[in-house]
């Protein structure tokens, strides 16, 4: 009887040992799954992160484009400003030798 009881003991051993092997897998399985789904939820974020730097990127080209824009229409406008000066100059010249020339005329007309 106690030969058969040690088979009945070692038959369990034997069934219940595939049972411990497939509690073993789930648990091992469920582990890659949280892994993975921590891995998915870092790539997201990552994609999150990603996004708002295009999207700094975009807003820095943007600003760099106005500054641009801004400083060539400045440099045209202190040309224009320039050329004006240079009229101003050259109309200035112009007006004080009409003056000297006109001084020079009342000269010969005084008493």
């Amino acid at each position: 009887m106690e030969f058969v009881t040690k088979e009945v003991i070692g038959g369990m051993k034997v069934v219940n040992n595939p049972g411990n092997c497939f509690v073993q897998i789930q648990e091992s399985v469920d582990e890659v799954t949280n892994q993975i789904q921590e891995v998915s939820s870092a790539i997201q974020q990552m994609a999150a992160g990603a996004e708002q730097a295009v999207q700094s990127m975009k807003f820095i080209t943007e600003l760099s484009d106005n500054a641009a824009s801004s400083t060539q229409s400045l440099s045209i406008s202190t040309e224009e400003q320039l050329a004006s000066m240079h009229k101003i100059t050259s109309s200035a010249k112009y007006l004080t030798k009409m003056a000297d020339d006109l001084q020079g005329l009342i000269r010969r007309f005084t008493i």
